[in-house]
C-alpha cells in the first residue's frame, strides 16, 4: 500500500511539473455543403447541352488543431470529401496539413506538409475548389505539399517534393535530382501588400535504357492586395514555362509537349482581378475575372486559352454561420492543336455554399 501511495505521489509530482509547460492546443472544424445548378453548353468536347444538380459535401469541410508551446508552433488538419460511395463512407478523410515550426529568433524552420508558396488566393470563388487559380490566378494542383521551409522575416524559401505526375509516350521512369525550389518575398505597406514569387524544378523523363529528355520548369508571379476602406482590390499575374510539369493548376494545357522524340517548352501567362466591397460586418460582395493562355514551341499554331468570371457574396447570418451564394462562368474558349481549332464551351455554376465553423 505504501508503494502504491509513493507511486501516486510521484505521478502527481511529475504532473505538477509538466502541466505548466504543456502546449496550447485549439481544436476547430468547418462543415460545408455545396448546392449548385451546373449548366454545360454544347461544345467540341460535349455533344449536347447538359444541366445537373451538384449537391454534396464540400471539399473544404475540415477538422484540425493548432498547437503552440514556447518557440514551437504546429498544425494538423484533415478534410472530408464526398466520394459518392455509400452513406457510411461519404466524407472520406484526407490529410490536409501536418507541420511543425520552430522560431530560432533570426529565422523560422518549418517541417511537414503545408501550402506551397506557389499557391495563393485572391478571390472568394468557391465552386472551382477555391478562388480563380486555374483561370489566371496562382495555384498548385496539389495544394498542400511536404516541404522544408525557412522564413527570414518577409522572405520565405521552400524546398518541396518534386512533381512526377506528368508522363509521356515511351517513358519508363522519371528521374528526380533536385527538390522543387520556391522563394517569395512580401512587401507590407499601409493597407496593402505585394508578393513577388519565383519557383524552379528540373526533371528528366527517360526510357528503358535511361535515355530521355530533361525539362526545366519556371514559375514567376506577383500579387497585390489593396484596401480602400470598405472597398478592396486584389490583383495577380504569372508567367510560367512548363507549369504543368511543375504541378500548377491551370485550365489550359501547360506541360511540355513531346514532338518527334523531343520535349518542347510550353509557355503560359495569366492574370486575375478581384474587386470587392464590404457592405457591413455581415455582408461582403465581390466580382472576379481571370484569363490564362498557353503557347508551346511545337511546329504549327498551337494555342489554348480560358477565362473565368463571376460574382460571389458572403453573408454572416450568425457567429460561425455563413451563406455564400455565387454565379460563376468557366469558359474554355478556343483551343488549337494538331486536331485543328475548336471551341471548348462554357460551364455556368449557380448556387451556394452553406458553411458552419466551430471550435
Amino acid at each position: 500500500m505504501k508503494k502504491l501511495i509513493i507511486i501516486i505521489a510521484a505521478i502527481a509530482l511529475v504532473g505538477t511539473c509538466v502541466v505548466p509547460a504543456m502546449a496550447d492546443v485549439d481544436l476547430y472544424g468547418s462543415a460545408r455543403m455545396w448546392t449548385y445548378w451546373v449548366d454545360k453548353e454544347e461544345s467540341a468536347t460535349r455533344e449536347y447541352d447538359d444541366g445537373d444538380l451538384l449537391w454534396k459535401l464540400g471539399p473544404f469541410s475540415r477538422f484540425g488543431a493548432n498547437f503552440k508551446s514556447d518557440k514551437i508552433t504546429g498544425k494538423f488538419e484533415l478534410d472530408a470529401r464526398d466520394t459518392g460511395k455509400s452513406a457510411s463512407s461519404v466524407g472520406d478523410m484526407r490529410l490536409r496539413l501536418l507541420y511543425g515550426e520552430y522560431d530560432f529568433g533570426s529565422y523560422k524552420l518549418l517541417v511537414g506538409q503545408n501550402w506551397p508558396l506557389t499557391d495563393w488566393a485572391v478571390s472568394m470563388i468557391q465552386v472551382t475548389g477555391g478562388g480563380i487559380q486555374p483561370y489566371g490566378g496562382m495555384g498548385a494542383a496539389i495544394a498542400r505539399k511536404p516541404q522544408i521551409r525557412l522564413t527570414f522575416g518577409d522572405l520565405k524559401l521552400a524546398f518541396l517534393t518534386p512533381n512526377t505526375s506528368t508522363t509521356y509516350e515511351g517513358q519508363e521512369d522519371t528521374d528526380t535530382i533536385l527538390p522543387q525550389i520556391e522563394a517569395r518575398y512580401t512587401f507590407k505597406l499601409d493597407n496593402s501588400l505585394i508578393d513577388i514569387l519565383g519557383a524552379y524544378q528540373y526533371m528528366k523523363y527517360v526510357d528503358d535504357v535511361d535515355n530521355g529528355e530533361s525539362v526545366s520548369s519556371y514559375v514567376l508571379g506577383a500579387r497585390g492586395k489593396f484596401n480602400f476602406g470598405p472597398l478592396y482590390l486584389n490583383l495577380t499575374a504569372k508567367y510560367q514555362v512548363n507549369g504543368g510539369n511543375y504541378g500548377m493548376s491551370d485550365a489550359v494545357a501547360t506541360s511540355a509537349i513531346l514532338e518527334d522524340g523531343e520535349l518542347k517548352d510550353n509557355k503560359a501567362y495569366g492574370f486575375a482581378g478581384v474587386l470587392g466591397y464590404k457592405v457591413s460586418d455581415t455582408f461582403t460582395i465581390e466580382g472576379t475575372y481571370g484569363y490564362i493562355k498557353s503557347d508551346d514551341d511545337v511546329d504549327g499554331d498551337f494555342e489554348d486559352d480560358a477565362q473565368g468570371y463571376g460574382i460571389t457574396a458572403k453573408f454572416t447570418v450568425a457567429p460561425g454561420v455563413y451563406l455564400i451564394p455565387e454565379i460563376v462562368v468557366l469558359d474554355g474558349m478556343d483551343k488549337t492543336d494538331s486536331e485543328g481549332a475548336r471551341d471548348e464551351g462554357k460551364v455556368t455554376n449557380f448556387g451556394m455554399v452553406w458553411r458552419i465553423d466551430f471550435k
